[in-house]
């Protein structure tokens, strides 16, 4: 299963997008119309993985995008420099003409992506301004924003701009390899979660054990968790270190006061922070959407918080 996660990271993130250009490249087409149908593949497909949930650049590095940006402007000058073909369309039913029609085939596929992609930070209603939820690190978020296009919880409507956070190092990595075994080699594992608010505790669960990487706990989503009301909202942080929480239901605590420990506990594939808000008091953390201001402004997948 390891294997399989992170091969496919590697081919969606890496081998589609140089195929793609090695195609851009090495491709003898007669016809501009043609060219122009790989060209615009390679840079819709480029695009998309840059920004949209299938991109997992926390896992592979996060400086392949601007490795394929250069590789596609280096490519595209090179052909031009060469000369186009002098045809602009394809010579009858070919084989040209049957590529790049499954090109244009491709080309709308990949576009559906860039009408929600525009409107990721497009939210509804009265954000809740809240606090960093984590300290002493560089943090990138892996999921959220507000539609399916930046954030896998939009299909969940009490989740719908819930943000999973993780840790990573000076060159955006979040692990000791593509997809370590143990829980220790995901640089966000113990990391201290902080109250992002000044608000009450509603709801605490903290006896749950750490789940392996991969090896959700589908009986219990949210596995060890802090569930506040502040602001008229509930917010929950989730999936923490087993044992790690530090507060009961019915305390007061105040923005910056240590609540637990990151663990991967619950419903999740690797030590992450899961945060989201409802509106009202809801000790379960379930209620209406609410979004999140953290700093100041509404974060989507790839966005950063550090110190």
């Amino acid at each position: 299963m390891r294997f399989l996660v992170s091969g496919g990271v590697i081919v969606v993130c890496v081998v589609l997008p140089c195929a793609l250009l090695l195609w851009m490249l090495r491709t003898r087409a007669r016809s501009r119309v043609y060219f122009a149908s790989i060209a615009l593949l390679a840079a819709l497909v480029l695009v998309v993985l840059k920004t949209s949930i299938l991109g997992g650049w926390y896992v592979v590095g996060p400086f392949w995008p601007w490795l394929f940006t250069a590789g596609f402007v280096v490519i595209l000058l090179w052909r031009w420099q060469r000369g186009l073909p002098g045809a602009w369309l394809p010579n009858g039913w070919s084989r040209e003409t049957f590529l790049t029609g499954m090109n244009a085939v491709l080309v709308a596929l990949w576009a559906c992506f860039l009408p929600f992609l525009a409107r990721a930070g497009a939210y509804a209603g009265e954000p809740l301004a809240l606090a960093a939820p984590l300290r002493g690190g560089t943090f990138v978020v892996m999921g959220g924003g507000a539609n399916w296009s930046v954030n896998h919880h939009a299909f969940i409507p009490f989740q719908r701009y819930a943000l999973d956070i993780v840790e990573v190092d000076g060159l955006g990595f979040r692990a000791a390899g593509l997809s370590p075994e143990a829980l220790e080699d995901y640089r966000i594992f113990g990391q201290a979660v902080v109250a992002p608010c000044d608000g009450e505790v509603l709801s605490v669960v903290s006896d749950l054990p750490n789940r392996a990487p991969l090896d959700p706990d589908t009986l219990h989503p949210f596995g060890n968790h802090v569930v506040l009301f502040c602001g008229g909202s509930s917010v929950l942080l989730a999936h923490m270190n087993a044992g790690s929480v530090s507060v009961a239901a019915g305390e007061s605590v105040t923005a910056g006061q240590l609540l637990g420990r990151v663990g991967n506990s619950g419903s999740t594939t690797e030590p992450h922070l899961h945060i989201h808000a409802v509106e009202g008091k809801h000790a379960d953390g379930r209620g209406d959407a609410k979004p999140l201001l953290i700093g100041g402004r509404f974060l989507v997948k790839g966005d950063t918080l550090a110190d």
